[in-house]
C-alpha cells in the first residue's frame, strides 16, 4: 500500500501548482477535457492519472510527472 505521505505530498504540489494557475478544479477539468470529479480524485490522492494524461498535467503547471503519479 502507498505511502499515505507520498499521497499528501502529490496532492499537494498539483493544488498549488492549480491554485498558482489561478485556476478551479472545474476550469482545469475543462482545460484537460475530463470531469471535475477526476481532477478532485487526482488531489484527493484517490486516483492516480495515466502516464500519458500524468505528463499532461506535469507539462502544463510545471511540475514532475512523478509527483503525480
Amino acid at each position: 500500500m502507498e505511502d499515505t505521505n507520498k499521497r499528501y505530498k502529490r496532492k499537494e504540489k498539483l493544488i498549488k501548482a492549480r491554485k498558482k494557475k489561478d485556476l478551479t478544479q472545474q476550469q482545469t477539468a475543462a482545460i484537460f477535457e475530463t470531469s471535475r470529479q477526476y481532477i478532485s480524485q487526482i488531489e484527493r490522492g484517490e486516483r492516480r492519472p495515466g502516464l500519458e494524461f500524468a505528463l499532461e498535467l506535469a507539462n502544463f503547471f510545471g511540475i514532475n510527472p512523478k509527483d503525480l503519479r
